[in-house]
């Protein structure tokens, strides 16, 4: 479910939304992270690498069987409501 959150800037209060990320990892673990819709995928493998034994330069996340962009927004994935991303990890020479 969203929620809004305030951060201060500059001198004026923004708003962010905020949501419950859902990760399933190869393991079939589900861990729910706290993320903001203006995160890039980078910036949430990086939150979830708190829950989680690897990197964030050695982890691929999915949505919708698409590999998710370390640039992009998490609001350009257009989540729907229950959605599920998965965690792969990359190994070495495989």
């Amino acid at each position: 479910m969203a929620s809004l959150k305030q951060l201060p800037c500059a001198g004026v209060t923004t708003v962010a939304e905020t949501f419950t990320v859902t990760v399933k990892s190869m393991e079939g673990k589900d861990t729910k992270v706290e993320a903001e819709k203006g995160w890039t995928v980078l910036r949430f493998k990086e939150e979830y690498e708190k829950w989680q034994p690897h990197g964030a330069t050695t982890m691929n996340l999915q949505y919708k069987g698409r590999r998710m962009k370390d640039d992009w927004l998490l609001s350009q994935y257009n989540f729907e409501p229950g959605f599920v991303v998965q965690s792969l990890v990359r190994t070495k020479g495989g």
